[in-house]
């Protein structure tokens, strides 16, 4: 399958240096390169495009207008920022709307590295761009309730990190938002962060503030008044889940860092159903309570309505956003064909236990679906332990 690439740079001397670079690849990849966001914006109206990959300081309309335009015109299609030096304002206003950021001067390896990444969907996934239903993620709500907090908390001049952080990791959105930027080539940080806590520390109160801000009012987060108890189901799931995750870690015995990194990956397992539920409300409703009428796991239902599942969506999604490798490993190690690393033979079968028993448990979940799942992992002999931790916690939710 060839993909189609559109560069945008109001440079000509960038565009011939790209044209020079990608040469190689010219087999491998349809590309187009514009001197304007106008002109790309034609592109898009007359063909479906697979990656979007512009600079951000260009007259008349900047990058961050294009990849709104093209928000609109191809949801699906893959924004990059290729950008210089930026402020940081506007560094955040970026990253609302871009999967990913780079930073110039790019190399020609990074960029195919990155355009390589971009292209290749996983396998599990090629039948999501065929489906009646295909996946978005340009937009994910978030409750109002927990925006009028943040808004109210941050008027605070004593506010410190920890505390924000608190609050962010109640929020699934903006959690990946906030690890997708702390980990981007922005802030040139030698190792990955997946803490939220430690990313919080990291960006400071008044970075936090402006990404809070800036993320929320870009996605009329203000607004949504009108959201669904079942979307508020899906938020507070996250929140019980890492709960649960995190108390089965510490039960395990492991360290403080462990038990951090098993929360925060447990807050992100329920982002592909807030993209399904938030794109596909009525469908993804019935498929709910088809799941629920026929007593059978809600991954099989999505398989055979969606072509895809809301664990594939979340590992699409945060691979996309360019979260660090460990968590998309522990997020799709049910499908991994491949060895595992130690840490996630750790949290994987912690975190995906946690997410079966908070799961089902407004259904029916037997000992032996559970004693199964866990037989899977090779942890069969912590199936009533693991089960005493879950019914001995507040992690239950209602």
């Amino acid at each position: 399958m060839t993909h189609t690439i559109v560069f945008v740079d109001d440079d000509p001397n960038v565009l011939n240096s790209l044209k020079r670079g990608l040469r190689p690849y010219r087999k491998q990849w349809k590309t187009h390169f514009c001197d304007s966001a106008e002109n790309a914006v034609e592109i898009f109206k007359q063909a479906p495009v697979d990656v979007l990959v512009t600079d951000i300081r260009m007259p008349n309309k900047d990058g961050v207008a294009l990849m709104e335009d093209v928000s609109q015109l191809q949801p699906e299609t893959i924004r990059i920022a290729l950008s210089g030096q930026v402020e940081e304002q506007q560094f955040h206003k970026i990253m609302v709307m871009a999967h990913q950021f780079l930073s110039k001067p790019c190399s020609t390896e990074s960029l195919v590295d990155t355009l390589n990444k971009a292209c290749s969907l996983p396998e599990y996934l090629d039948q999501a761009r065929s489906s009646a239903y295909p996946i978005k993620f340009a937009s994910i709500p978030s409750p109002p309730a927990l925006f009028q907090e943040l808004q109210t908390i941050l008027k605070d001049p004593d506010i410190d990190a920890k505390k924000i952080a608190a609050l962010i990791v109640r929020d699934t959105a903006l959690t990946a938002k906030l690890l997708q930027m702390v980990n981007s080539p922005y802030f040139s940080i030698e190792r990955e962060i997946d803490d939220v806590t430690e990313a919080a520390l990291y960006v400071g109160v008044d970075s936090l503030t402006t990404i809070i801000t800036a993320y929320c009012l870009a996605n009329r987060y203000a607004e949504s008044t009108h959201l669904s108890a079942e979307i508020q189901y899906i938020f507070n799931q996250g929140s019980v889940i890492a709960c649960l995750a995190k108390r089965l870690c510490a039960a395990e015995g492991h360290n403080k860092r462990l038990q951090n990194q098993a929360f925060t990956i447990g807050l992100l397992l329920p982002i592909g159903r807030l993209s399904l539920f938030s794109s596909y409300a009525a469908p993804y409703k019935q498929a709910i309570e088809q799941a629920t009428a026929e007593n059978t796991s809600l991954i099989d239902i999505e398989d055979s309505v969606f072509s895809y599942n809301h664990l594939k969506v979340a590992a699409y999604m945060l691979t996309l956003w360019g979260l660090p490798e460990p968590i998309i490993e522990i997020l799709t190690l049910p499908f991994a064909a491949n060895e595992s690393s130690e840490k996630t033979q750790i949290l994987g079968p912690i975190v995906h236990a946690s997410y079966q028993l908070i799961q089902h448990s407004p259904h029916v979940f037997s000992d032996e679906a559970f004693a199964q799942l866990l037989t899977r992992f090779n942890r069969q002999n912590k199936v009533e332990d693991w089960k005493n931790v879950y019914d001995n916690s507040q992690c239950q939710q209602d």
